[in-house]
């Protein structure tokens, strides 16, 4: 650098130390071409002189040759890359398939006991009793009459066994009245001295035509008895519709007497 005079070092110097601070440097080449640019044109710029160093190294990099050049410069090549095998993705083994969780239920069961209502019992009502006739206030007729002790009757000496209600004229009625509707028993006070004084025949409002044939108990002395049928009822029971009826007791055989009748609700 003998024709170099002092500002044209001083450029070099200071434009090589920018080139080396700079991120590629400056090679051994690239310090000859600074030096070529600042001798030959110390008027351009800094700036321009990077322009022209760069130009230069890549025009005159194929004439000095690429491999020399690379030795200067800064090393850029990486080194063969490790190509790392990446180990195979390890198959997961498929997820066991858990056996179906059993979810029946076992029915409930919900059969309930039926309900047993038990039908509150019908209260029939029964029919009031009606009030009790005596004989006394009954209708005798015949041979009928009072013994008196407040019973009517026939006694012995007019003879016994008369066939029916229509064989006799000797009867005694009673009339009741009736509020209710309802079934009725008669209900006698009478007494029979023995098994051949000690019947009549009863008829209720006329009916049947043939009578109940009243069998009464035996007793010297009045007692309550209820009016049977010998080829029927014991007691014999009758429905009687609201108001007034009659009960009729024919003679049949002398001895038995009558004290009072009542309709008891059967």
């Amino acid at each position: 650098m003998a024709g170099a005079d002092q500002s044209s070092v001083g450029k070099i110097t200071t434009f090589t130390n920018r080139r080396l601070r700079s991120e590629r440097g400056a090679s051994g080449v690239e310090h000859a071409l600074i030096i070529s640019l600042v001798l030959t044109g110390s008027s351009v710029s800094f700036e321009m002189m990077d322009e022209r160093v760069e130009e230069h190294y890549q025009a005159t990099a194929q004439d000095i040759g690429e491999s020399y050049l690379q030795q200067f410069a800064p090393s850029t090549t990486a080194g063969p890359s490790t190509t790392s095998t990446v180990a195979p993705t390890t198959t997961v083994a498929p997820t066991t398939t858990a056996a179906p969780t059993s979810t029946t239920t076992a029915p409930t069961s919900t059969t309930v006991a039926p309900t047993t209502t038990t039908p509150a019992p019908t209260t029939t009502t029964a029919p009031p009793q009606v009030p009790t006739h005596n004989a006394s206030d009954a209708s005798p007729s015949g041979n009928f009459s009072s013994d008196g002790n407040g019973g009517y009757g026939v006694s012995n000496s007019h003879g016994n066994n008369w066939d029916g209600p229509d064989d006799t004229s000797s009867k005694i009625t009673f009339t009741f009245t009736v509020a209710v509707e309802g079934t009725y028993k008669i209900k006698g006070t009478v007494k029979a001295p023995n098994g051949n004084d000690d019947s009549f025949y009863v008829q209720v409002d006329g009916g049947p035509s043939d009578g109940y044939l009243w069998d009464v108990a035996n007793s010297t002395s009045y007692s309550n008895d209820y009016v049977n049928h010998r080829y029927g009822g014991d007691p014999v029971t009758i429905t009687l519709a609201p108001g007034e009826h009659t009960v009729t007791l024919s003679l049949r055989e002398t001895g038995a007497f009558v004290k009072s009748l009542e309709l008891v609700p059967a």
